[in-house]
């Protein structure tokens, strides 16, 4: 899975926690050729990856 960096121009709930001058970063999965559009696609793969990312994060919160 690669990893990139990329500026989202859609909305999410993360801006909610900008506004309030909390340190935001949005992380999943996409493939961003039709992001955010009519029938948006992810990898299976790259899902699993984002959900282990997702739960070692929240194990680590839990210690």
């Amino acid at each position: 899975m690669d990893i990139t960096a990329t500026y989202q121009w859609a909305s999410s709930d993360a801006r909610y926690f900008r506004y309030k001058g909390i340190p935001t970063i949005q992380y999943g999965p996409a493939n961003t050729e039709g992001i955010h559009s009519y029938n948006e696609t992810v990898d299976i793969k790259d899902l699993i990856s984002s959900a282990k990312v997702y739960t070692g994060m929240i194990l680590d919160l839990l210690k």
